[in-house]
């Protein structure tokens, strides 16, 4: 069952919703109840249930890059 995130068009209210199918007509804003709601862009976790020499943390900041996340070079 997804999690959205969704933001109330009328009052501005940021607020997440699960969602039981793909429809998200019948989502309402928990603040003013309005059905004026736009979904929001937003980034998902995924955990692995195993261990893997494969699988490898990334620095937040890379090394090599001055301050700046390169993305993706391990260094």
């Amino acid at each position: 069952m997804p999690l959205f995130e969704f933001i109330c068009n009328d009052c501005s209210k940021k607020f997440e919703h699960l969602v039981l199918s793909s429809n998200t007509d019948s989502v309402s804003c928990p603040v003013c109840k309005s059905a004026k709601v736009t979904k929001q862009f937003s980034t998902f976790s995924a955990k692995s249930s195993g261990t893997s020499s494969s699988v490898k943390e990334m620095p937040s900041v890379c090394p090599s890059s001055r301050g700046m996340g390169c993305g993706g070079c391990g260094k």
